[in-house]
């Protein structure tokens, strides 16, 4: 029986797998599990927090990171050192004694309402049906553009194969009888390849044919449960759901 997979959690509060003390770290931020330990693979998940989770500079919900990439709590970043449970180097003792410095303020934090929460959850979940939506618009695009060229193919290659065979044969002495042979056989395996290769994508693009549908149920507001017309992005900027006026961002 497999061990479960390693997960830590990384937040505010105590109790977290890592504690960052950071005005800009929710709760509970993100999480990170153990995808594999030979290639020391993680994935690391945002936990709907208020200021973001960030891998190389970028905004991510869901993201599978190594030790080479970069991670940001809102603005605090991450060490591998932390992750890993790696601890720095204990240093010998100097006979200098190095002079006493006043640490700075720590700023005081306000936990956030249970009414900031809630909206953090609501703009977390939209942004999530946003995103899955786009990628497969953009996917179901690819398809269409796929299929339009593979049905160019198969026009021309199957007339221009039946046809270059025999005309082949007639011209060519007989000792380059075969090259008649390829020269039909080329275009048609081309066609047959595109013929095959638009079956395949039949049968995929059929997943997408109820994606519109999907998406207006989903991406919906919470409180009136009527579709929200704007993009996420422009949502962002507008808070409010239109129709009920109650926040959707927080």
């Amino acid at each position: 029986m497999n061990p479960p997979p390693k997960r830590i959690t990384i937040g505010r509060k105590p109790g977290n797998t890592i504690v960052l003390n950071a005005h800009d770290v929710s709760g509970t931020h993100a999480t990170l599990t153990l995808l594999s330990p030979v290639t020391n693979t993680w994935e690391i998940q945002d936990m709907g927090s208020a200021n973001g989770t960030f891998v190389n500079g970028m905004r991510v919900y869901r993201k599978e990171v190594t030790p080479t990439s970069q991670i940001k709590l809102g603005q605090t970043p991450l060490s591998w050192d932390q992750i890993l449970g790696r601890q720095p180097l204990e240093h010998q003792p100097s006979t200098v004694q190095p002079p006493v410095l006043t640490p700075p303020p720590v700023p005081v934090y306000e936990e956030p309402s249970a009414q900031d929460e809630e909206l953090r959850e609501i703009a977390w979940n939209l942004k999530k049906v946003s995103d899955e939506y786009r990628e497969k618009k953009y996917r179901l695009a690819e398809i269409q553009a796929q299929e339009s060229m593979n049905s160019r193919i198969q026009g021309l290659g199957f007339p221009i194969g039946a046809v270059m065979g025999p005309l082949l044969l007639q011209v060519l002495p007989p000792e380059y009888k075969v090259f008649g042979f390829i020269g039909s056989l080329i275009p048609l395996g081309f066609a047959g390849s595109a013929f095959l290769s638009s079956r395949k994508l039949s049968k995929e693009r059929k997943k997408y044919n109820s994606l519109e549908d999907w998406y207006r149920i989903n991406y919906v507001c919470p409180h009136c449960h009527t579709f929200v017309q704007q993009p996420f992005e422009l949502l962002e900027k507008i808070k409010n759901c239109r129709t009920c006026k109650k926040p959707l961002i927080p």
